[in-house]
């Protein structure tokens, strides 16, 4: 009997041993799989990169890039590479409002004289009644980017402090009449850097410090920067592309928007750490206690009655997620990216690509589509 115990001990051991081989060379042939399957799609859309992963229950379940770093060098992308997330650093913005509202400095409900009392004599009317909640939506009634008598230039041209601009960009609007009456939907960058001179105002520090201290951080985002990723002279990151014939730009003042423009849109990051962003949005904030109270979280990802945006992020359904699906896509005309968040599946799918225009929409649009199919958890439960 002893004998037969021991033969069925090694029968087990060698079979456990098969199995351990056996998982590393499958992790290796779904890889491969994974990066053919994201060449395929870049190369029909004829785009410079792309990189895309998967999100399923606070773990990564799928990453790739396929490209190169520049159209004309032949230094290809890798998974750990960073992307400029335009639009998408809304969100990011959005979220440190929701942390100041849960400290209880900060309320949704707060209207810009209560966010300015020292623009209040001078602040055109229109504005009394905006509040914080209308600008995250873009419901105050400012105007899509701040392009009036020359404020575009000063800030392009501007030296000093990222802080001080923003001041001026919200005193020069808000002394202005608006651009559409406030509850009317308009996307407007421009909102969102009154709010981020709003929280430079409340906390005596630059949106890029709280952004950096509050939440890159907490969430172990060791990537996260602003404006176009690399150092000038070296292709240590993938560079963005211009125009329909996809010129690199390279790095430099022309490299992304005025660093004033920061909280609408200059964040970079790694995939996987942009994912530990969005995975806070679904439910996987794995801090404790959260960054975010769920009640307030929730409030984030309310849109107004019969709107379809909420604060940072489009709301909407698909069918292949079981609740609310969240949504946004980023460009600053150099760089293009997307993300599909379903909160109550924890499930989500980012993607960006070095370049922006028609190519790249459809490209992160099919690698979006390509992801959902593959790791979607409806589909593993069909399965």
């Amino acid at each position: 009997m002893r004998r037969a115990a021991a033969r069925l001990a090694g029968v087990l051991a060698l079979g456990l041993m098969a199995v351990a081989a056996q998982e590393p060379q499958a992790a290796l042939q779904a890889q491969t799989e994974l990066d053919a399957a994201l060449e395929r799609i870049r190369a029909e859309h004829g785009v410079t990169a792309l990189a895309a992963c998967a999100l399923r229950g606070g773990q990564l379940v799928g990453l790739a890039a396929s490209g190169m770093r520049r159209r004309d060098r032949d230094t290809a992308v890798g998974v750990e590479d960073r992307w400029h997330l335009g639009s998408c650093t809304k969100a990011m913005t959005a979220t440190l409002c929701a942390m100041l509202v849960d400290e209880g400095r900060l309320r949704f409900e707060a209207t810009l004289p209560e966010l300015f009392p020292e623009l209040e004599e001078r602040m055109h009317a229109d504005w009394r009644e905006v509040t914080l909640l209308d600008l995250l939506r873009h419901r105050s009634g400012l105007c899509a980017a701040p392009l009036v008598d020359g404020l575009w230039r000063r800030m392009t041209e501007h030296e000093g402090p990222h802080a001080a601009m923003r001041a001026e960009i919200a005193e020069e609007l808000l002394t202005r009449p608006a651009e559409r009456s406030r509850g009317e939907f308009l996307y407007s960058n421009a909102g969102y850097i009154v709010v981020g001179a709003a929280l430079e105002r409340l906390c005596q520090t630059s949106w890029e410090e709280l952004m950096t201290k509050r939440l890159f951080e907490p969430l172990g985002m060791t990537s996260a920067g602003f404006g176009a990723p690399g150092r000038d002279g070296a292709l240590d990151a993938p560079q963005g592309h211009r125009g329909p014939r996809a010129l690199p730009v390279g790095l430099g003042r022309g490299a992304d928007n005025p660093p004033a423009l920061g909280p609408a849109g200059t964040v970079h990051a790694s995939l996987r750490d942009w994912a530990k962003f969005i995975a806070l949005h679904v439910g996987c904030d794995a801090q404790e206690p959260p960054l975010v109270k769920p009640a307030t979280l929730a409030r984030l990802h309310e849109a107004p009655v019969g709107g379809d945006y909420a604060c940072g992020f489009g709301v909407g359904r698909r069918p292949w997620a079981s609740g609310a699906v969240l949504s946004h896509s980023g460009s600053n005309t150099m760089w293009y990216c997307v993300v599909w968040a379903s909160p109550r599946d924890r499930f989500a799918v980012l993607v960006a690509a070095n370049e922006a225009g028609t190519p790249a929409q459809r490209a992160t649009d099919a690698a979006a589509s390509a992801w959902i199919e593959r790791f979607s958890p409806h589909r593993k439960r069909e399965d």
